[in-house]
C-alpha cells in the first residue's frame, strides 16, 4: 500500500479544529478531522495490506501482540519505502538489538503498552495550547474517531478484527511528559482512559 501521511497538514488540521470546536463542538469537529484524514482510505485496501504484511513478516494470530506487529511491519515498511537502504539497516539493527517501534512496556498477547509515538510534543495538546484539561476531550473524541494517533496505524490495528482495540493507557499529568497508549485483546480488555485525578 503507497498511503502516506501527511504530518505538516495534521497539525494544521488540529490547530484549525480546536478553533472549530468553539463554534461547532467538539465532536463535529473532530469528525471533520477523521474524514479529511481517515475516511479517504478504502478499507479493503486496509485489508489486503494486513493480509501482505502477515505472509512478509510471518505474524500470525489476530491478537493485541499481532496487532502491534502489524504496526510495527507498516512502519518498517514505510520507512524503507522512504529510503531503502537506510531503512534496511535501521531495520536489522532494531531486530539486532531487541528494539520496537514503538518502544514497548509492555508486551503480551492480551496487552501492548507503548508510549504516545508522536513523543513529548503532542500536536494535539500543542492546538489546546498545553491545557491538559481542554486537550481531554478532544484525545477521547480523537480515539472513538480512530484518529488519536497515525490513522493508518489505527485502520491497521483495525482491520486484525474485531477482538483488538487501541486504547489510552495513561493521559499524561503535566504538559512535558508522555501520554501511553495500549492495544488489548477484547476478551481480556483492561478499563482505558485512565485519566489523573
Amino acid at each position: 500500500m503507497q498511503a502516506r501521511f501527511d504530518y505538516r497538514a495534521w497539525y494544521q488540521a488540529l490547530q484549525e479544529e480546536v478553533e472549530r470546536a468553539e463554534v461547532e463542538g467538539i465532536e463535529a469537529a473532530v469528525q471533520a478531522t477523521a474524514a479529511r484524514f481517515r475516511d479517504i482510505y478504502d478499507r479493503e485496501q486496509f485489508a489486503a495490506t494486513v493480509e501482505d504484511l502477515r505472509r512478509r513478516y510471518r505474524i500470525e494470530g489476530r491478537d493485541a501482540q499481532a496487532a502491534f506487529s502489524l504496526v510495527e511491519a507498516f512502519y518498517w515498511d514505510q520507512a524503507i519505502r522512504r529510503q531503502p537502504l537506510l531503512g534496511r539497516l535501521k531495520r536489522w539493527l532494531s531486530r539486532l538489538l531487541g528494539y520496537h517501534y514503538p518502544q514497548v512496556l509492555s508486551l503480551s498477547p492480551e496487552q501492548v503498552v507503548f508510549p504516545a509515538p508522536m513523543g513529548d510534543h503532542c500536536p494535539l495538546l500543542a492546538a489546546c495550547n498545553q491545557d491538559l484539561d481542554k486537550c481531554w476531550p478532544f484525545c477521547q473524541a480523537h480515539l472513538h474517531a480512530g484518529i488519536l494517533s497515525d490513522p493508518l496505524e489505527m485502520l491497521l490495528v483495525e482491520a486484525v478484527g474485531p477482538s483488538v482495540r487501541w486504547e489510552i493507557n495513561e493521559y499524561r499529568s503535566r504538559p512535558d511528559e508522555r501520554c501511553y497508549y495500549q492495544i488489548v485483546s477484547v476478551e481480556d480488555r483492561h478499563e482505558g482512559e485512565k485519566r489523573p485525578p
